[in-house]
């Protein structure tokens, strides 16, 4: 049996020798004692499998995990597999503390308010110019969550959620006198609107998202049951990680990573959203909410900061433009025009494609999911399977040497 202690704070280490040590002794100098680090080597190439090991040596609250490498959830779910705590701290090898008494902070808020989640302030750090900016507000502690998919998989504007019991649980907390933020597409927004009411609306808050348009979960539980996988032993899965598309469940991908699914393929190109998304009245720069987030497309910022990740950021009301100023967040003004330009939902609903009606009407043959997918986008399909081959011979695009001769044979549709 583990022995119980208030905080595991679990760190997943892969190539960050430059920054390890910084995030460590920022852990082990908190002025709070009651926890364990636990450190979790993912196959790390370099000297930070060394580096776990010293701490260890040195302080017994320190627990170091060896695993091959597997990538960041699958790290953090080996702390979770060896931790004892009654909380759950994730902290990333390249973060550090700033003040050695955030745990405690952290501890006296828990008991005071026997929150089941805290969330606390951030801050990003510009190692060159030595200076941070919020990105998280401190007052964020207060907020109350809700979340009533148990599936990991329905928590994605890539597949339709179902936001049974939601509403309800929003009114009820605004009939208590809390404030709630609820975010959500712009059809969910609409309904915890309308089932609110104005009696309650001055404490809900609204962000919806931009959507492009979702898929039925039974098309996403047939995909991945023809890749015999199945949807209710999901873990953890994610269809995007930055710019690239491409469906991995519990930290496996169904094709490379490098490549385009069918799943992803379908998506994109708007084959089978349910029939309501082609006709969203909410596919407008005028939202139904307080403010609008999605992805700043076309932004004229730094390919550094593009790396990083931009949002974009629309604001709908005055209740909006006051939850920003509240935040914290790092802001610049933005061009709406070319926002609008780079996110057609702002200006209408995604088309319906003619493949629509024969990949629905091959689905009911029985036809594989995959593919209908082929046949309906056969160039597409015939590039991904190319760059398939071409990754597995270890030939990078557009490099491929005058040595190399590759003879493909014709591929069938």
């Amino acid at each position: 049996m583990k022995d119980m202690t208030f905080f595991s704070i679990i760190v997943p280490v892969y190539k960050v020798e430059q920054y390890l040590g910084n995030c460590v002794e920022s852990i082990l100098s908190q002025t709070w004692h009651d926890y364990e680090l636990i450190l979790v080597d993912d196959g790390s190439p370099d000297k930070c499998g060394e580096i776990c090991e010293e701490y260890a040596k040195k302080d017994d609250r320190v627990k170091v995990v060896h695993k091959k490498n597997g990538g960041l959830s699958s790290a953090r779910n080996a702390g979770l597999d060896v931790c004892a705590g009654t909380y759950i701290i994730f902290i990333d090898s390249d973060d550090f503390w700033d003040d050695n008494s955030a745990l405690e902070n952290i501890h006296a808020n828990l008991t005071e308010t026997d929150a089941d989640l805290l969330i606390f302030p951030a801050k990003r750090y510009y190692e060159k110019e030595d200076k941070y900016t919020y990105i998280l507000n401190a007052e964020a502690n207060r907020e109350r969550i809700i979340d009533s998919n148990t599936n990991n998989a329905v928590k994605s504007k890539y597949v339709k959620s179902d936001p049974a019991g939601v509403y309800k649980e929003i009114k009820t907390l605004l009939c208590q006198g809390s404030k709630v933020l609820f975010v959500g597409l712009p059809c969910h927004a609409a309904a915890a609107r309308k089932y609110v009411g104005e009696k309650y609306a001055e404490n809900l808050f609204v962000a919806d998202l931009i959507c492009h348009g979702s898929p039925s979960q039974k098309l996403l539980k047939l995909f991945l049951e023809q890749h015999n996988k199945s949807f209710d032993s999901i873990q953890n899965i994610e269809f995007r990680k930055n710019n690239k598309y491409c469906l991995s469940l519990n930290d496996k991908y169904i094709c490379h990573k490098d490549c385009l699914d069918k799943y992803s393929m379908g998506f994109l190109n708007a084959l089978f959203f349910t029939e309501n998304c082609y006709e969203c009245k909410y596919a407008s720069k005028k939202r139904i909410s307080d403010i609008t987030l999605g992805d700043s497309w076309g932004s004229s910022m730094s390919a550094e900061e593009q790396k990083r990740g931009i949002s974009l950021i629309l604001v709908q009301t005055e209740k909006g433009l006051q939850l920003l100023k509240d935040s914290n967040v790092e802001l610049f003004d933005v061009d709406v025009e070319n926002a609008v330009s780079n996110n057609h939902q702002l200006r209408h609903p995604s088309a319906k494609t003619e493949k629509r009606e024969f990949f629905f009407a091959g689905l009911k043959k029985k036809k594989k999911f995959d593919s209908l997918v082929r046949k309906c986008y056969p160039k597409s399909s015939f590039k991904q399977w190319i760059k398939g081959i071409l990754i597995k011979l270890h030939i990078k695009r557009n490099v491929l040497s005058k040595k190399h001769k590759i003879t493909i044979p014709a591929h069938k549709t």
